[in-house]
């Protein structure tokens, strides 16, 4: 059995797989990990096994949990882990040792929403297990195929040199996408929309470009984070409003984007049940930020066959996806109201020049594939 898991900001999600077939056996997730009180669930299918509300003293807590839990399932012989940053040290997944996580360690800043909880869940892991082998998979891996032509930051040589550049994330879910689509040839934009948003092009089976550049942060406007914006902004609270460093980084990461612009929360289904204006507004610029980066792919590409969207938001919500493809009307794109209601998988209109279609991200199937190849 592989046991594979994908951590968010303060959840742990946790699939095992069958080691021949792949199949999955199990999936469950611990949520609020931040908050005094957790909840943890374990399903098979449809099914739901287990499902408590927990105290964890610890993180470590938490994990031994999730070994329990799965136990009764069989016999672990391998883990699959993702991380969010691989930096200039890592493009392919890799068997993780004492030496390598040191050098993810080093990472971590560099995507503070994410990093923190994903290496103490791989190292409490690895303590828990040392003679086991863990496999890792890094979001910034898939963007290695990215042109030098875009890779490269408008900044000095001396900058470059530093290993500063874009770097691409939401890896492991375009490659979900892309393998469920069996790799079309063709050009397309594919939009990652959740909690975090990043916007791709791709031209046969590859990534051409992207929104998000050296960090998580960066790209378009997100649920908690600001996107790119002028960065004379951090200079000037930081040098004029005395702010320190640490407080911008966490504004950025943490109190901007969709929480920032409406003042009340960062969760889309519930800004899409407010009235108020500013509300209205946050959500508006949440999908034109998205419309502006698909259409700066497209002239990229030189136009594109299809726009797909995926993660949460992009695959269940069916008023932010109308919301983005009007503002891409001028592109020829056009929606079927009735196929997009109903989350159909092509919900495009027959007269759209592009082919609008929604998948399911499976970054979990991913994991659970590279762990088997190594």
């Amino acid at each position: 059995m592989f046991l594979c898991f994908n951590c968010g900001s303060s959840s742990i999600k946790f699939t095992l797989f069958d080691s021949k077939s792949l199949k999955e056996i199990v999936e469950g997730e611990i949520t609020q990990l931040n908050l005094p009180t957790s909840h943890v669930v374990l399903k098979q299918g449809k099914k739901t096994l287990f499902s408590k509300t927990r105290h964890y003293a610890n993180k470590n807590q938490a994990i031994d949990e999730i070994f329990v839990l799965v136990k009764p399932f069989g016999k672990i012989t391998k883990t699959g882990h993702r991380i969010v940053h691989g930096g200039l040290f890592f493009s392919k997944p890799v068997r993780v040792n004492r030496a390598l996580f040191k050098k993810m360690q080093g990472l971590e800043k560099l995507a503070p929403l994410h990093m923190p909880l994903q290496l103490s869940v791989l190292k409490k892991v690895l303590q828990k297990e040392p003679k086991m082998k863990h496999i890792v998979i890094f979001d910034t891996g898939f963007f290695h195929a990215i042109p030098a032509f875009f890779k490269r930051l408008p900044m000095s040589k001396e900058v470059y040199k530093l290993g500063i550049q874009k770097f691409g994330f939401h890896g492991i879910s375009y490659e979900s996408v892309l393998h469920q689509l069996k790799n079309p040839k063709d050009k397309m934009v594919v939009a990652h929309i959740g909690g975090g948003v990043s916007v791709t092009a791709i031209d046969k089976a590859k990534p051409v470009d992207t929104t998000m550049e050296f960090s998580p942060t960066s790209g378009v406007i997100m649920g908690t984070r600001s996107g790119s914006i002028d960065p004379t902004v951090i200079f000037y609270l930081a040098r004029e409003k005395k702010w320190p460093m640490e407080k911008i980084d966490h504004m950025l990461n943490f109190e901007s984007g969709l929480l920032g612009l409406s003042e009340k929360s960062s969760d889309m289904v519930a800004l899409l049940k407010q009235k108020d204006k500013q509300t209205k507004e946050a959500v508006e610029r949440f999908c034109l930020s998205i419309a502006h980066a698909i259409a700066k792919h497209v002239v990229t590409l030189g136009g594109i066959k299809r726009l797909v969207f995926t993660a949460s938001i992009g695959f269940y919500s069916d008023v932010i996806r109308e919301k983005i493809c009007h503002y891409l009307k001028c592109l020829g794109v056009e929606l079927d109201a009735k196929k997009n209601k109903s989350n159909a998988p092509i919900v495009s209109s027959k007269k759209s020049k592009v082919i609008v279609q929604i998948v399911k991200t499976d970054e979990n199937k991913i994991i659970a594939q590279h762990t088997k190849r190594l």
